[in-house]
């Protein structure tokens, strides 16, 4: 049975793309950015547009995948990029901001290493005539120039229906939920998605539900070792509000002995997810047009710095809004959608 894509607005890639390593818990420090050699993730150029990029980390292999995106196309555009992240250490990103800021960046692209944090120096930023797109989740108390994502609550609706999918709608079954960090706007919308979702199936019931901070895997896998103790196995799937959190369950059931007793369902469409999939565990991810939002960030850019107006956009509460393609991977197209980002794998 083949799964279905569910596409939101705007168009996906299947590019093939250089895969670059980085270790799986890489810290940032101030000196690194400070020393940092820039001339693999920028173009030199001489009165260019400049886009700035600081984003939380680089520790999941899907936001590796959407900076080279970016890079890609702004080498196409002539476009000069510097991308940063701050492996989720706010000092740092306001740091790294300000210092883009300083440095004559015409356009700002911010994924908050904390939401509640970064108001002022976003809105510092824009006061100065700089526009800034926010990815993943907004920034509380700002309205930025444009917001580029996934739709959240259809990542988790998405989730639950490819698990009815595979598993039907007469017998019953258990489920976990484990979030992302409590009042991150993405992890509180998968959530929302995943639990109204279930509450439309008279089969599944929600047994377990946490909240992982900073989206860990290690917490997933604490998480789920209480959650098997206590429901004493008793469970069918698993809602990991991403692939990090998700994998972290998967170790915590093979450790019981009952990973193939169970579903495991994320989202990001990471690398090692790809290789649980083709070992034959029941999982699945849900992948976020990573590769189309690297590209569209920087095709965004351009337009923004010329004071034109964003195309295939709407307005959400106010907030100017472009959400990129979603679709389920699963054991049935994985070939299809993950040879081009994981080549290696096949």
């Amino acid at each position: 049975m083949t799964m279905a894509a569910a596409s939101l607005a705007g168009c996906g890639t299947g590019t093939t793309q250089e895969k670059t390593e980085e270790p799986a818990n890489s810290e940032t420090t101030q000196e690194d950015i400070t020393n940092e050699d820039t001339s693999e993730s920028s173009q030199t150029s001489t009165g260019g547009l400049k886009v700035g990029a600081a984003t939380r980390t680089l520790r999941d292999s899907i936001y590796i995948v959407m900076r080279d995106n970016a890079q890609e196309e702004a080498d196409k555009l002539g476009v000069e990029l510097l991308w940063q992240d701050c492996n989720i250490d706010v000092s740092v990103q306001k740091s790294q901001i300000e210092n883009l800021v300083a440095s004559g960046t015409d356009v700002l692209i911010v994924e908050a290493a904390d939401q509640k944090s970064m108001s002022e120096t976003v809105t510092d930023a824009q006061a100065q005539g700089i526009p800034v797109i926010v990815i993943e989740a907004l920034i509380d108390n700002f309205t930025p120039d444009l917001w580029v994502t996934a739709d959240s609550y259809q990542v988790g609706v998405l989730q639950v229906d490819s698990f009815i999918e595979k598993w039907g709608t007469t017998e019953p079954a258990n489920v976990v939920l484990l979030c992302g960090t409590q009042g991150d706007e993405v992890a509180e919308s998968i959530s929302k998605g995943v639990r109204d979702q279930v509450a439309k199936y008279d089969n599944l019931t929600l047994v377990y539900e946490q909240v992982c901070l900073d989206w860990a895997r290690d917490k997933g896998m604490a998480f789920m070792e209480d959650a098997i103790s206590t429901k004493a196995g008793d469970i069918q799937a698993v809602f990991g509000n991403n692939d990090q959190i998700t994998m972290g369950a998967l170790k915590a059931a093979e450790n019981a002995g009952l990973a193939d007793k169970m579903w495991f369902i994320g989202g990001d469409h990471e690398e090692e997810m790809v290789k649980y999939i083709l070992d034959g565990y029941n999982v699945m991810t849900v992948d976020k047009g990573t590769e189309a939002q690297g590209k569209f960030l920087i095709d965004a850019a351009q337009i923004l710095a010329n004071k034109e107006t964003v195309p295939d956009t709407q307005d959400i509460n106010g907030v100017t809004t472009w959400y990129a393609p979603i679709t389920v991977v699963n054991e049935d197209n994985v070939k299809e959608f993950s040879s081009g980002r994981y080549p290696e794998l096949f």
